[in-house]
């Protein structure tokens, strides 16, 4: 359910919500670009926006626009996560 999803999305640590991947943000705006160019009338309409309120939903609709960054196979995390385990 709901409750279980929402653990997987939360520091281990200071249990903050996790930001959202540099994948999950284009597949965000993608949907939602989509979703300007079709009409309401449209099925892959409805899929676009289930996309964009299952993203808000996990990361809400105020995201501030910190991200996890995958580099060379190492993962930045955001500097309070680092703080969080000092």
């Amino acid at each position: 359910g709901r409750a279980k999803d929402q653990l997987g999305k939360c520091c281990p640590l200071c249990r903050g919500t996790i930001p959202p991947s540099r994948e999950e943000i284009a597949n965000m705006k993608m949907a939602k670009t989509l979703m300007r160019e079709k009409s309401h009338l449209d099925p892959e309409y409805y899929k676009d926006a289930q996309a964009v309120k299952k993203f808000e939903a996990a990361y809400g609709e105020d995201w501030d626009g910190t991200m996890i960054e995958y580099d060379n196979n190492f993962v930045s995390l955001p500097h309070y996560v680092g703080k969080a385990i000092c």
